[in-house]
């Protein structure tokens, strides 16, 4: 399962939005993009929005 892909089932799971997602982290916009594959993450990214989403960084790959 990509990344992106694996953000979203999560975000999803908590009835968070892309906003609400990326508050603090990035843009709504980069989210998005992530989400359909355009575009891949860095590290330091991935590793606040795993925080945000309570899993650990590693569960992405």
């Amino acid at each position: 399962m990509q990344i992106g892909n694996r953000i979203k089932i999560e975000r999803q799971k908590r009835h968070m939005s892309q906003k609400e997602l990326a508050q603090d982290i990035c843009s709504q916009t980069l989210i998005s993009r992530v989400e359909k594959g355009e575009i891949g993450l860095g590290t330091d990214i991935l590793y606040k929005i795993s925080q945000r989403l309570g899993l650990p960084i590693q569960s992405f790959f």
